[in-house]
């Protein structure tokens, strides 16, 4: 994943490895993702949309 938005964005991801099995994503220091209030891992485009969709507003 973190791959994909280099490309796509050119922009650099950091991952920030915790406990539980914690999957969070966050652009700008906005939530976007969630893996505990989703219940699931999210797609790859499905990022990639949320962050196409930031960048517009």
């Amino acid at each position: 994943m973190a791959a994909a938005i280099e490309d796509k964005f050119d922009i650099e991801s950091e991952l920030v490895r915790l406990n539980n099995g914690i999957f969070r994503v966050y652009v700008d220091g906005k939530k976007i993702f969630d893996k505990y209030d989703e219940s699931r891992f999210p797609d790859e485009s499905e990022i990639l949309d949320s962050i196409t969709s930031l960048q517009g507003s």
